[in-house]
């Protein structure tokens, strides 16, 4: 079986991990109940399968741990599970052979029940080649600045080839991270570089921990469809929208005060 790399283009190695991304669900921020880890496997056949391996490193039980996987438009959903601390789980998905030749991006998404935390989640993403396929020169990197109820990134697209490139870049967020628009189109000159700036919304993801984030450039060149996949972690450092007091509120509190002060020097007129 061959494995996905985690890097810019789909190389293959024999028995290297695709991908270890472990997004924290905790129920106490000193520490986890429930940690799950994934790591997923593309193996290169016709059709293509994709091997998705969960383990729970935490104290509790996982419950409800239903993967799902998204694959040329098309949804794949595994079996739902229960996972014990120190208990792994395995599922394999049969995909439907691509529509062309060349490389592809599969999104993975385990989503699990925390008896503390509620519904947690993690995604991850891996590449599929067809056979014989060519990797992509281009290189993607990310630059990312802590996130507070907002944070802003940037990825990095880079092209070492002779020909420009003209593709669509697709962010994936976990849960509660999320960016508007999900992608766009980008272009990166010959032997050249090209910046593609992002706003990170956090509606609900918890301070003190950092979430796996992921960026994948597709491109066609010469009949052959290319995926470029870029990786990082973005920290969240502050609350979400929700733990904070909104402008309004803080206005409002103001004008109470001031009316209240108004209201007292008011009455020791009329003493007067």
């Amino acid at each position: 079986m061959w494995w996905a790399t985690t890097g810019n283009a789909a190389r293959r190695r024999r028995l290297a991990p695709a991908m270890l991304v472990g997004l924290v669900a905790a129920g106490h921020p000193a520490g986890a109940t429930v940690v799950l880890q994934a790591v997923a496997a593309v193996e290169t056949r016709d059709p293509p399968t994709v091997h998705l391996v969960v383990s729970n490193t935490g104290t509790e039980t996982a419950r409800d741990v239903v993967p799902e996987l998204l694959y040329q438009h098309r949804t794949y959903d595994g079996e739902r599970a229960q996972l014990e601390p120190t208990i792994r789980r395995a599922w394999r998905f049969s995909l439907a052979p691509p529509d062309g030749v060349g490389t592809f991006p599969a999104t993975l998404r385990v989503r699990w029940s925390d008896p503390d935390a509620g519904a947690s989640s993690l995604v991850l993403v891996v590449l599929v080649a067809t056979p014989g396929a060519l990797e992509s020169p281009l290189a993607a990197t990310w630059t990312v600045e802590p996130i507070t109820r907002l944070g802003h990134a940037h990825l990095q697209l880079e092209n070492p080839g002779a020909v420009p490139v003209a593709g669509r870049v697709v962010f994936v967020l976990p849960d509660h991270l999320t960016t508007e628009p999900e992608s766009e189109p980008a272009a990166v000159p010959a032997g050249g570089r090209t910046t593609v700036p992002l706003v990170i919304e956090n509606r609900g993801a918890p301070p003190g921990r950092s979430y796996s984030i992921s960026a994948v450039f597709t491109y066609t060149e010469s009949g052959t469809h290319h995926a470029v996949l870029a990786e990082t972690t973005a920290p969240v450092v502050g609350g979400s929208g929700a733990d904070r007091i909104p402008p309004l509120a803080i206005g409002a509190g103001a004008l109470a005060v001031a009316l209240g002060l108004l209201a007292v020097a008011w009455r020791a007129a009329r003493r007067r």
